[in-house]
C-alpha cells in the first residue's frame, strides 16, 4: 500500500500535489502503529520473565528446615479466662478453653529479639487440621514471639509487636500471646493466650419495633489497633459496628455485643446506639448515647434497659450492675 502511494505522486497531475502530504501522515501514522507494538511485545516479554511475588500471608506451617534451622513448634491449643456462658458458673469461667471453641483464626509473628524487626508470619484458619499447633523453622538465637487469635474476616497485620490492626478496623473477641524465646534445639512452645479486649452489652428488654432491623454503634475511647508489648490499645479509635436484629427480639428482649482494646489510665467510651430501618440508613428511628463507659480488659461492661419506651415501674433508663462471667461491669440505661 505504501509502494502503491509512492508511486502515484508521479503518475497524477500536479494539481493534485496535497497527495504527498497524505503520504506524509500515512508514513507517520505507520510507523507509530510499528513503534507501539514493538513497544507492547517488549513489555510482555519482560513481564514473562518476572518472578511471581509471594505475600507473607501465604507463609504455612509446614516448611521444611533450611541449612543451619532446626524445627519449632508452637501450640496455642488453650486461651485463658475465655469467656463463659450463662450455664458455666464462676469458677469454670476460669479454666483454659480449647481455642478452636472460641475463635477461628490465628496469626502468628515472629521478631527478631535486637530490633524487633519481623523474620516470618504464620496463619491458620478454624479449617486447617492442624489448628493450634503451628510448627516452623528458625535459626538458633533470641526471638519475639506475637500469637493473636481471633474472629475476624481476615488475617491480623503484624508489622511490629506494638501495632497490630485488624481487617476494616473491625475488633472481635481476640486473645494473644507475647514473649521471648530462646530457640536452641528442636523444641516445643505451649503458649496460653489470654484476653485482649473489652466487651461491652447492651440488653435491650423492651420488643423491637417490627420496622427496625440494624442496630448502629458508634464509640470512642477505645483502639481498634493492640499493642502487644503493653497489652492496650495503640491508637484513639472511631469506631462503628452494625448488629442485624435477631428474629427473636421483636417478641422479647435483645443483646448486642461491641468490642474494643482498652487504653491504659481508664479511659473510658462515648456509645451512640442507633435504631435504623436499614443498615444504610443516614436518620435513626430511635438513639441513645451512652456516656462514660467504663471499660477494662477481660472484662464485659453491660447496660440493660428499656430503648424504645420506659420501664413500667422506673420510666426509662439504662440500669448498669455488676455480674462475672468474664468479669462483668452492669448498668441500667
Amino acid at each position: 500500500m505504501l509502494f502503491f502511494l509512492y508511486c502515484l505522486q508521479f503518475v497524477l497531475p500536479l494539481h493534485y500535489t496535497n497527495l504527498n502530504l497524505y503520504i506524509m501522515i500515512y508514513k507517520t501514522t505507520f510507523k507509530s502503529h510499528i513503534n507501539i507494538i514493538t513497544t507492547l511485545f517488549l513489555a510482555f516479554l519482560c513481564a514473562s520473565c518476572e518472578k511471581a511475588a509471594i505475600s507473607e500471608d501465604e507463609s504455612n506451617d509446614n516448611e521444611k528446615p533450611q541449612k543451619g534451622e532446626i524445627t519449632v513448634v508452637f501450640g496455642t491449643n488453650d486461651i485463658d479466662n475465655a469467656f463463659a456462658n450463662e450455664q458455666y458458673d464462676s469458677q469454670q469461667s476460669r479454666t483454659t478453653t480449647p481455642i478452636k471453641d472460641i475463635c477461628t483464626r490465628i496469626n502468628l509473628a515472629i521478631y527478631d529479639s535486637d530490633d524487633s524487626t519481623k523474620i516470618k508470619s504464620i496463619n491458620q484458619d478454624k479449617s486447617d487440621a492442624s489448628f493450634g499447633q503451628i510448627k516452623t523453622s528458625l535459626a538458633k538465637g533470641n526471638y519475639i514471639i506475637v500469637v493473636v487469635a481471633h474472629n475476624g474476616e481476615g488475617n491480623a497485620t503484624m508489622t511490629s509487636p506494638s501495632k497490630i490492626s485488624f481487617k476494616d478496623n473491625k475488633v472481635t473477641d481476640t486473645f494473644y500471646y507475647y514473649g521471648d524465646i530462646e530457640v536452641d534445639d528442636n523444641t516445643k512452645f505451649d503458649l496460653t493466650l489470654k484476653r485482649a479486649v473489652a466487651m461491652v452489652r447492651l440488653v435491650v428488654k423492651d420488643n423491637t419495633p417490627t420496622n427496625i432491623h440494624n442496630m448502629k454503634f458508634y464509640y470512642t475511647g477505645g483502639s481498634s489497633t493492640f499493642n502487644a508489648k503493653t497489652g492496650y490499645g495503640y491508637v484513639n479509635s472511631k469506631q462503628t459496628e452494625i448488629r442485624t436484629v435477631p428474629n427473636y427480639a421483636y417478641t422479647s428482649e435483645s443483646t448486642y455485643d461491641i468490642y474494643t482494646f482498652p487504653h491504659a489510665g481508664n479511659k473510658k467510651l462515648k456509645i451512640g446506639v442507633s435504631a435504623l430501618e436499614k443498615a444504610s440508613s443516614s436518620k435513626a428511628t430511635y438513639g441513645r448515647t451512652i456516656d462514660d463507659v467504663s471499660i477494662k480488659r477481660n472484662y464485659i461492661t453491660r447496660y440493660s434497659g428499656y430503648f424504645y419506651g420506659e420501664d413500667p415501674s422506673t420510666g426509662r433508663g439504662f440500669n448498669m450492675t455488676t455480674d462475672d462471667e468474664w468479669q462483668y461491669d452492669d448498668y441500667e440505661y
